[in-house]
């Protein structure tokens, strides 16, 4: 993470112990931010897609076994099934700053969280280990992409 002194293990324990001093519902980002003393207000568009990507692909490369834990269909009534609305949330604050409008700003999500998943799992089964340039560096051309098309998003059609 870009923050010196801020490590993934960091964040996760402070977001464990947030979880249990008000409840998981109530853990939010500004909120670990704010415990962290990170300041992540001023981040839209291309800032906030490349910050959230950032952190989506490192969490899944640095704890793979959770990652895949969390995409995990689970019942309503359990208390870690409020993760997914939750990272949707999170794609929709970063998508945010394209200034769509509905339902173009919800195809966005779903492109953006597909896209996302899609590469890592590619990654993380070994699918991109072998070939030139290295995963990284067509991640970064990829996010460039993916920024100029939200840019660029299609007016929806009109009846």
């Amino acid at each position: 993470m870009a923050r010196a002194g801020l490590t993934t293990d960091k964040v996760a324990q402070a977001g464990a112990q947030l979880a249990d001093e008000l409840g998981f519902e109530h853990v939010t980002i500004s909120e670990l931010a704010r415990r962290l003393g990170v300041r992540v207000a001023g981040r839209s568009g291309r800032d906030a897609l490349i910050a959230l990507a950032g952190v989506y692909r490192g969490y899944a490369t640095e704890h793979p076994g959770r990652y895949d834990a969390a995409r995990l269909r689970l019942a309503p009534e359990v208390p870690a099934a409020s993760a997914g609305p939750r990272l949707s949330q999170m794609l929709r604050d970063a998508v945010r700053g394209y200034d769509l409008a509905e339902p173009e700003q919800t195809h966005a999500v779903r492109l953006v969280g597909s896209l996302f998943h899609g590469y890592i799992s590619l990654e993380g089964s070994g699918g991109l280990a072998h070939s030139e340039p290295d995963s990284a560096t067509s991640w970064a051309s990829i996010l460039d992409a993916l920024d100029v098309m939200l840019r660029s998003w299609p007016a929806p059609a009109r009846a």
